[in-house]
């Protein structure tokens, strides 16, 4: 059965340029997040995963001393198209979203 996701946002996007890789049985993928939320992230990639199937990624994001982390997270790819693909985390990330409040802190300070 195919899932149907809404093109609405639940969550507020922030726009950054932070790394991903995704390892499939059939290749490695390392591409970059151009957005990202709560609930997801658009990824651009020369090489999109199918529409509805389920993969773990691994995103470096800087933590609060602007030190590299590697934060697991298992995603839907959402949407995909000829050159990035839209991913659906499959439950809440602490350090997804503690990396969100930061950007949500340091835009608010501007």
């Amino acid at each position: 059965m195919t899932q149907m996701f809404s093109p609405v946002r639940r969550h507020e996007r922030f726009s950054v340029g932070l790394s991903v890789l995704c390892r499939t049985s059939e290749r490695g993928l390392a591409d970059q997040v151009v957005n990202l939320s709560a609930g997801g992230a658009c990824v651009k990639t020369p090489t999109p995963l199918p529409a509805g199937s389920r993969h773990r990624f691994s995103f470096t994001v800087p933590d609060a001393k602007l030190r590299a982390s590697i934060i697991d997270v298992d995603a839907v790819v959402a949407w995909s198209c000829a050159d990035s693909m839209g991913l659906k985390f499959a439950r809440y990330c602490g350090g997804i979203d503690d990396y969100l409040k930061r950007l949500e802190r340091a835009s608010n300070s501007l």
